[in-house]
């Protein structure tokens, strides 16, 4: 079931999007992201528009979306147990919703999130170097047609 973000669910956001972020990343040192830990919380509340995929039987928190405000697709992941299961793609839509354009930028090496974001229609528009990573920002987007 996919519900609003609550104030009680950002502990466990947070534990969550780094373990999916440390595994998507395997060169990126972890503790980088742990020094991101707080852009990742004000990101996500920039927008205030978030959204959890909670498990109705275990009510366990398996997946997140967040949306900034100029249509940007702020981050979605899911948990590596959870995966393949319909939760990213509900999420997905659940975004999409009434929107004509979402953007996200990903990482090159992260496979998973560009291979995810192909499926739902997204397509690269534009790379650029991101020196704290050593790696390429690839800019993405989706557009209705």
């Amino acid at each position: 079931m996919i519900r609003a973000v609550c104030g009680d669910d950002w502990d466990v956001l947070e534990q969550l999007w780094l373990k999916v972020v440390c595994d998507a990343h395997p060169s990126v040192p972890r503790s980088y992201w742990e020094g991101q830990s707080d852009y990742f919380r004000e990101s996500c509340l920039q927008g205030k528009t978030a959204w959890v995929y909670q498990d109705s039987e275990s009510r366990e928190i398996t997946g997140f979306v967040a949306l900034g405000g100029d249509d940007q697709l702020a981050t979605l992941f899911v948990a590596p147990w959870a995966r393949d299961r319909g939760a990213g793609s509900a999420l997905m839509a659940h975004a999409k919703q009434g929107r004509a354009l979402l953007w996200v930028v990903v990482l090159e090496e992260n496979l998973l999130a560009r291979y995810f974001c192909q499926k739902h229609h997204f397509v690269e528009v534009d790379r650029e170097a991101c020196g704290e990573t050593g790696q390429n920002r690839l800019l993405m987007e989706f557009r209705c047609e």
